[in-house]
């Protein structure tokens, strides 16, 4: 949105400064050598005031069309690098998703093939720093767990 009104700002005083710059008066001087020169300041006794009248449209209609395809254009270029970008998060995100199941996945397969080792114990470690050795039920429960978690997550 302050794009747009950026871009009118623009055009609306491009078109006062020129507006002014069409107004104003030139002069026409000859120097002791004989050379003609046109300035926008007075510069001798010699000076002849040449008054321009601005050529205006013949058709402001025109002028206003271009300018509201213009600003058109502007507005759908706007919108579509608003497109991109929600496009490239919603991308950026997806992967991040994908990326966390995986991981997901993997630690619920280590850990799965850890707990179905026989004759080693598992153990976890407790907030307070000491081992909480599994029991085996605790076992099996941990094992049912993390095998619904790879069905969930790895395929």
């Amino acid at each position: 949105m302050n794009k747009i009104k950026h871009s009118i700002l623009v055009i609306l005083l491009s078109l006062i400064y020129f507006s002014s710059v069409a107004t104003a008066q030139i002069y026409k001087s000859t120097d002791a050598s004989g050379n003609v020169t046109y300035s926008d300041k007075p510069s001798g006794n010699q000076t002849e005031i040449i008054n321009i009248t601005p050529s205006i449209p013949s058709d402001n209609s025109q002028v206003n069309q271009r300018n509201q395809a213009l600003i058109e254009k502007q507005n759908n270029a706007n919108k579509a690098q608003k497109q991109a970008e929600t496009q490239s998060a919603l991308n950026k995100e997806k992967l991040e998703r994908e990326k966390q199941i995986k991981q997901v996945c993997k630690t619920s397969r280590d850990n799965l093939k850890l707990l179905q080792v026989n004759g080693r114990r598992v153990y976890t470690v407790k907030p307070n720093g000491d081992y909480h050795y599994l029991s085996e039920d605790e076992r099996m429960q941990e094992i049912t767990r993390l095998e619904s978690q790879i069905k969930k997550y790895c395929e």
